[in-house]
């Protein structure tokens, strides 16, 4: 049991920053201009309208690779 407190502990930090970060970005991004973001597809016809926001999601995707490698890159330094 006492081994397993430490790892419990980091467990709960890293839990806690993860969260701190996610707050952090629902803070942040309502003002971010991510509509007007290149790669964003958009027709407007009378009475529809269609919006496949590709370019957002390349960026969203190339965003999430890098904190992810940069999580387990820490994780496996420490662990």
């Amino acid at each position: 049991m006492q081994e397993a407190l430490p790892t419990m502990g980091k467990l709960l930090i890293g839990l806690g920053v993860v969260l701190i970060l996610a707050g952090g970005l629902l803070l942040i991004l309502p003002r971010l201009p991510i509509d007007n973001i290149p790669g964003n597809l958009r027709w407007n016809r009378p009475g529809m309208s269609v919006h496949i926001p590709l370019g957002t999601m390349v960026a969203v995707s190339i965003v999430l690779t890098v904190i992810l490698n940069a999580v387990l890159y820490l994780f496996r330094r420490w662990g």
